[in-house]
């Protein structure tokens, strides 16, 4: 017999079955809202921190293009000086601001028009520096204020300045939104006033692919214009310094270095020390330096001078061998092209009477006084030749003194001293030689050389259409010799000579006793009138972002 309550009634069951069903489709459709609501959440942030990203990175980008910016308005300036040198009067020493300003400068080949503030005069203000340059998937656009609100003059002989230009730069990226950054910082530009007179040796391309050879010791900077076969050689107990310490030894001058231009007085690594501002510069070719030989020395604090030179700037090889060394403060790629050795075939141009000439020879041989002497001795007997337009020469046989004023010519070549007596010299003036010219005896200023604060200051100037020759002759001893020196070709400094001013030469050969070359500091600003390469050339030779900071959109 069935038992009734063991046996579920079919319409129960099935409502039963619906019951459980119902509730089954309620958790479902819960369950899949649930995971709607969660995976909307989750889309809608994962969205959010996507485009919070992409943003971020936009940003950054718009940043980076800013920055971008920043680095290239140093670049563009940097390119070509062109601009510096309408902003800068760099005739004299030290260096001003031009007066007037320009009121327009090209930059990198980028016009910029200053806005006039109805008196002639630029209106101070940043200004547009270019279009829109695109880089990557941004761009930027650049900034820069003019005119320069400062130029400082660097500490020592006057031909480095700190030029300071603020500079901005706006930067735009974005993929998801467009993003956009503004940036602004001061740009601190080194100028440099340089001719090839801010040396103690300035050398062409040099002869047999030598621009310098031999062991020399040199006060000052050294400046070889030479090219890819060039080579600068210097061994045994060679060195550049930068200072005049020991020049009063018997070794040296003597007791003829009272006769000396001071020294300037600069600040290094806080303290007082006496510079000669001594750079090298090597635009190719190679470098060897050999047994001792020492470009700069290791700096000793407290002594009053500076041992390292102030800086190294050269695209030569450089080969050091023993014990040689260089000890700049500052080095770099060389950065002064366009500064070449100035040939006496040049073109130029004549300031006092605005006159061009084909060549520099052609103006010597017009403006100077030809005089009929080929020899200033104690062997030529007492002269006096005076143009009465500013020229003259006029030798003392009996003291042994030569006064020279203007420009004085000597056709052929030129022989002054002999080596039992020297030549004193009073006055300021040059001597051009069509030949050669020979120093064979003492050539020295009656008193001091290059006093500027006196107004009969004693400077003289020797140009050699061909080579010159300083205590070459048979049996002859060291020499001093104090004068500002050119030679179109060659110059042969033999013995232990000794020379102060500077020297200016296709090539040299210093020889192996040792000769010692002093550089006038001021001499640049004082030449003797008429000297090859005296117009100076202004070039921006680095630069250093500073102050940067965010500016306000």
């Amino acid at each position: 017999m069935t038992n009734r309550s063991a046996v579920l009634d079919p319409r129960k069951r099935f409502l039963k079955l619906a019951d459980e069903g119902g509730a089954a489709l309620l958790i479902t459709l819960m369950v899949m809202l649930l995971v709607f609501v969660l995976g909307t959440a989750l889309a809608t942030s994962m969205l959010t921190e996507i485009t919070s990203s992409a943003n971020y990175r936009s940003r950054g980008a718009a940043l980076w293009q800013a920055d971008a910016g920043l680095e290239r308005v140093a670049v563009d300036l940097l390119a070509d000086p062109t601009w510096a040198r309408d902003m800068v009067d760099f005739s004299n020493i030290p260096m001003v601001l031009a007066n007037p300003l320009p009121m327009s400068s090209t930059i990198n080949g980028m016009t910029v028009n200053y806005q006039d503030d109805g008196s002639g005069n630029p209106v101070a203000q940043y200004y547009s520096l270019g279009g829109t340059v695109i880089l990557d998937d941004g761009s930027f656009t650049r900034q820069i204020f003019m005119p320069p609100p400062s130029l400082v003059s660097a500490n020592g002989p006057g031909t480095k300045a700190w030029l300071t230009i603020p500079i901005g730069a706006h930067g735009a990226s974005g993929v998801v939104e467009p993003s956009t950054a503004s940036l602004r910082s001061d740009l601190r530009l080194i100028v440099r006033r340089l001719t090839v007179w801010d040396n103690a040796l300035f050398g062409g391309a040099g002869q047999a692919g030598n621009a310098i050879n031999g062991n020399v010791q040199i006060r000052g900077s050294v400046h070889i214009a030479g090219d890819p076969a060039t080579n600068t050689d210097m061994g045994g107990t060679a060195f550049v310094l930068n200072h005049y310490r020991g020049a009063s030894d018997n070794d040296n001058f003597g007791m003829d270095a009272g006769k000396l231009p001071p020294v300037p007085i600069v600040t290094y690594k806080g303290e007082l020390v006496q510079s000669l501002g001594a750079e090298i510069r090597v635009k190719d070719g190679t470098i060897n330096l050999s047994g001792n030989a020492s470009w700069g020395e290791q700096d000793v604090s407290g002594n009053g001078y500076k041992e390292e030179l102030d800086g190294f700037y050269h695209d030569a090889d450089v080969n050091l061998s023993g014990s040689a060394e260089i000890k700049p403060s500052d080095t770099g790629s060389y950065d002064a092209l366009g500064l070449d050795f100035p040939s006496l075939n040049d073109p130029y141009y004549d300031l006092a009477t605005n006159t061009l000439y084909a060549t520099h020879r052609d103006f010597l041989n017009t403006q100077a006084f030809t005089i009929p002497v080929d020899e200033i001795s104690d062997n030529t007997p007492s002269f006096d030749f005076d143009d009465g337009a500013g020229n003259r020469a006029r030798w003392n046989r009996e003291s042994g003194r030569l006064t020279i004023e203007g420009l004085i010519r000597v056709v052929g070549d030129l022989d002054i001293a002999t080596k039992h007596d020297g030549v004193e010299y009073e006055g300021t003036g040059t001597i051009y030689a069509v030949g050669d010219i020979r120093i064979h005896g003492d050539l020295m200023p009656e008193e001091k050389y290059l006093d500027t604060t006196d107004p009969d200051v004693n400077n003289l100037g020797l140009i050699a259409d061909d080579d010159m020759d300083l205590a070459n002759g048979p049996g002859e001893s060291w020499i001093k010799v104090m004068a500002a020196l050119y030679a179109e070709g060659q110059t042969t400094i033999a013995k232990q000579t000794r020379v102060a001013g500077a020297v200016v030469s296709t090539y040299f050969d210093m020889g192996n006793q040792v000769p010692r070359i002093f550089q006038a500091a001021n001499l640049s600003n004082n030449l003797p009138p008429g000297m090859p390469g005296s117009v100076p050339m202004l070039f921006v030779t680095g630069a250093d972002i500073t102050n940067w900071y965010h500016a306000r959109q």
